[in-house]
Protein backbone atom coordinates (compact mmCIF):
# COMPACT_ATOMS: atom_id res chain seq x y z
CA UNK A 1 0.00 0.00 0.00
CA UNK A 2 1.31 3.45 -0.87
CA UNK A 3 0.63 5.42 2.26
CA UNK A 4 0.14 9.15 2.60
CA UNK A 5 -0.07 10.73 6.03
CA UNK A 6 -1.77 14.11 6.01
CA UNK A 7 -2.19 16.57 8.83
CA UNK A 8 -4.65 19.41 8.97
CA UNK A 9 -3.99 21.99 11.67
CA UNK A 10 -6.93 24.14 12.71
CA UNK A 11 -7.15 27.01 15.15
CA UNK A 12 -7.68 24.83 18.18
CA UNK A 13 -7.14 21.25 17.07
CA UNK A 14 -5.00 18.98 14.98
CA UNK A 15 -6.61 16.35 12.81
CA UNK A 16 -4.49 13.43 11.63
CA UNK A 17 -5.66 11.53 8.59
CA UNK A 18 -3.95 8.30 7.54
CA UNK A 19 -4.59 6.55 4.26
CA UNK A 20 -3.56 6.07 0.68
CA UNK A 21 -2.53 8.91 -1.55
CA UNK A 22 -5.46 8.19 -3.84
CA UNK A 23 -7.98 8.23 -1.00
CA UNK A 24 -6.75 11.06 1.21
CA UNK A 25 -5.66 13.43 -1.49
CA UNK A 26 -8.20 12.89 -4.23
CA UNK A 27 -11.16 12.97 -1.85
CA UNK A 28 -10.09 16.10 0.04
CA UNK A 29 -11.37 19.55 -0.89
CA UNK A 30 -8.99 22.16 -2.30
CA UNK A 31 -6.74 24.01 0.18
CA UNK A 32 -7.50 21.43 2.88
CA UNK A 33 -4.13 20.27 4.22
CA UNK A 34 -1.48 22.31 6.00
CA UNK A 35 1.00 19.43 5.98
CA UNK A 36 1.24 16.34 3.79
CA UNK A 37 3.76 13.56 4.40
CA UNK A 38 4.44 11.18 1.54
CA UNK A 39 6.04 7.96 2.77
CA UNK A 40 5.99 5.52 -0.13
CA UNK A 41 9.51 5.39 -1.53
CA UNK A 42 11.59 3.08 0.68
CA UNK A 43 11.04 -0.22 -1.12
CA UNK A 44 12.68 -1.42 -4.31
CA UNK A 45 9.35 -0.91 -6.11
CA UNK A 46 8.96 2.86 -6.10
CA UNK A 47 5.50 4.15 -7.01
CA UNK A 48 6.83 6.56 -9.64
CA UNK A 49 3.34 7.82 -10.42
CA UNK A 50 3.52 9.61 -7.04
CA UNK A 51 6.62 11.54 -8.23
CA UNK A 52 5.22 13.13 -11.39
CA UNK A 53 4.27 16.70 -12.27
CA UNK A 54 0.66 15.57 -12.38
CA UNK A 55 0.81 14.08 -8.88
CA UNK A 56 2.53 17.19 -7.53
CA UNK A 57 -0.22 19.35 -9.05
CA UNK A 58 -2.83 17.28 -7.19
CA UNK A 59 -0.92 17.59 -3.88
CA UNK A 60 -0.55 21.34 -4.37
CA UNK A 61 -4.26 21.75 -5.11
CA UNK A 62 -5.09 20.13 -1.76
CA UNK A 63 -2.40 22.01 0.18
CA UNK A 64 -3.07 25.39 1.78
CA UNK A 65 -1.15 28.39 0.41
CA UNK A 66 1.52 28.10 3.11
CA UNK A 67 1.29 24.34 3.47
CA UNK A 68 4.31 22.03 3.43
CA UNK A 69 4.88 18.62 1.85
CA UNK A 70 7.43 16.23 3.34
CA UNK A 71 8.75 13.41 1.15
CA UNK A 72 10.38 10.49 3.00
CA UNK A 73 12.78 9.41 0.24
CA UNK A 74 15.05 6.95 2.06
CA UNK A 75 15.92 4.23 -0.41
CA UNK A 76 18.78 1.76 -0.62
CA UNK A 77 18.60 1.45 -4.41
CA UNK A 78 17.75 4.93 -5.73
CA UNK A 79 18.83 8.49 -5.00
CA UNK A 80 15.49 10.27 -5.14
CA UNK A 81 16.71 13.67 -3.91
CA UNK A 82 17.46 14.99 -7.42
CA UNK A 83 14.10 13.66 -8.66
CA UNK A 84 12.18 15.58 -5.99
CA UNK A 85 14.53 18.55 -6.38
CA UNK A 86 13.88 18.71 -10.13
CA UNK A 87 10.15 18.30 -9.60
CA UNK A 88 10.04 21.12 -7.05
CA UNK A 89 12.24 23.43 -9.17
CA UNK A 90 10.12 22.79 -12.26
CA UNK A 91 7.01 23.82 -10.29
CA UNK A 92 8.67 26.94 -8.87
CA UNK A 93 8.73 25.53 -5.33
CA UNK A 94 11.33 25.67 -2.58
CA UNK A 95 12.81 22.34 -1.41
CA UNK A 96 15.18 21.46 1.43
CA UNK A 97 16.84 18.12 2.14
CA UNK A 98 17.91 16.49 5.38
CA UNK A 99 20.01 13.33 5.21
CA UNK A 100 19.83 11.92 8.73
CA UNK A 101 21.83 8.79 8.04
CA UNK A 102 24.63 8.92 10.63
CA UNK A 103 22.81 7.10 13.42
CA UNK A 104 24.73 6.29 16.58
CA UNK A 105 24.54 2.91 18.28
CA UNK A 106 22.62 4.52 21.15
CA UNK A 107 20.07 5.97 18.71
CA UNK A 108 19.73 2.58 17.02
CA UNK A 109 19.00 0.98 20.40
CA UNK A 110 16.26 3.58 20.92
CA UNK A 111 14.68 2.55 17.61
CA UNK A 112 15.87 5.36 15.37
CA UNK A 113 16.49 4.48 11.73
CA UNK A 114 18.47 6.42 9.14
CA UNK A 115 16.24 8.58 6.94
CA UNK A 116 16.33 11.10 4.14
CA UNK A 117 13.64 13.78 3.88
CA UNK A 118 12.79 16.53 1.43
CA UNK A 119 10.35 19.26 2.43
CA UNK A 120 8.66 21.32 -0.27
CA UNK A 121 6.59 24.50 -0.11
CA UNK A 122 5.40 27.35 -2.31
CA UNK A 123 7.03 30.08 -0.22
CA UNK A 124 10.69 29.98 0.85
CA UNK A 125 9.89 31.87 4.07
CA UNK A 126 7.76 28.93 5.23
CA UNK A 127 10.98 26.90 5.54
CA UNK A 128 13.10 29.57 7.27
CA UNK A 129 13.24 27.71 10.62
CA UNK A 130 14.60 24.65 8.82
CA UNK A 131 16.99 26.68 6.67
CA UNK A 132 18.51 28.12 9.88
CA UNK A 133 19.08 24.57 11.12
CA UNK A 134 22.39 23.37 9.67
CA UNK A 135 21.04 19.88 9.03
CA UNK A 136 18.81 21.10 6.17
CA UNK A 137 20.40 21.80 2.76
CA UNK A 138 19.15 22.92 -0.62
CA UNK A 139 17.81 19.86 -2.42
CA UNK A 140 20.12 18.82 -5.28
CA UNK A 141 18.94 18.66 -8.87
CA UNK A 142 20.32 16.67 -11.75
Amino acid sequence: MFVLYAVTIGLSATLLIFGTANGCVNDAPADYYDFIVLDAYSSDAIPVHLLTREALAVYLAKLTEHGIMAFHISNVFFDLAPVVGNLAHDAGLTALLQSDTAISEAEQKQGKYPSIWVVVTRHAEDLLPLKKDGRWKVTPRS
